[in-house]
């Protein structure tokens, strides 16, 4: 990290905050992403059950960044953001979209309202 190189955590749906609190390692990482959609398959659902999880790592790590990774798309950002995401993850998304360039800045613009 002394040479401007963040280091971060990734938690799969089974990983849960308890179990990377007893790895003791806080203080090795700066960015926590956590996957909210089915693992190595782009464009699927967001499981927005793991909200939950990501309002207890805010809780714990309330200095730490949180990414989400999986189904983000412009009928859940605000909620996910709001859960306390600070870094959204979009690939199937804009992939899929017809114009992806219109579709990531009409989800800045839903962001930025």
């Amino acid at each position: 990290q002394e040479n401007g190189t963040r280091t971060g955590v990734a938690l799969l749906h089974e990983t849960s905050v308890a179990e990377l609190q007893e790895l003791e390692i806080d203080d090795l990482f700066d960015h926590i992403l956590v996957f909210g959609g089915k693992l190595g398959f782009q464009g699927g659902e967001a499981d927005l059950s793991i909200l939950k999880k990501v309002k207890k790592l805010r809780e714990v790590y309330p200095d730490v960044e949180i990414g989400w990774d999986g189904g983000v798309n412009e009928d859940n950002a605000s909620e996910i953001v709001s859960a306390g995401v600070d870094v959204l993850n979009v690939g199937g998304y804009l992939h899929k979209a017809e114009d992806p360039k219109k579709a990531y800045d009409s989800l800045v613009t839903l962001l930025q309202s």
